[in-house]
């Protein structure tokens, strides 16, 4: 009797067993594991793709502040020029005595001297 306890008891956790095998084969049998490593797939290239946007995002924003600057520089520029060519007019235009010349000059002087000054604090 007591071998026929353990014979069904042995048998009815083996029948447990089976069962919960079965039911984990049907429930994933179902899943297409196709489908899975596709849906992995295009969640990484999704990602990929989110992170290479930002990166050129990053890189266009970075060219778009140097075009800026260099914009900003080349109107300093135009502008110190123009005064420095009105300037130098002036500096050519004969006076009676050098008093008038050696005032333009240290004006062009200052005014050059400006313009570096803008230039490196643009920088």
């Amino acid at each position: 009797m007591k071998a026929l306890n353990i014979d069904n008891s042995f048998g009815n956790k083996l029948n447990e067993q089976s069962a919960i095998i079965k039911e984990l084969k049907d429930k994933y049998s179902k899943l297409n594991i196709d489908d899975i490593i596709e849906t992995r797939i295009k969640q990484a290239i999704n990602i990929i793709k989110e992170d290479n946007k930002k990166v050129l995002d990053d890189i266009e924003n970075s060219f778009n502040e140097v075009k800026t600057w260099t914009i900003a520089l080349k109107n300093c520029f135009d502008n110190s020029q123009e005064k420095v060519s009105k300037l130098t007019m002036k500096l050519n235009q004969v006076t009676p005595d050098n008093t008038r010349q050696i005032d333009l000059w240290q004006e062009l002087t200052h005014e050059e001297d400006m313009y570096k000054i803008e230039i490196i604090n643009s920088i």
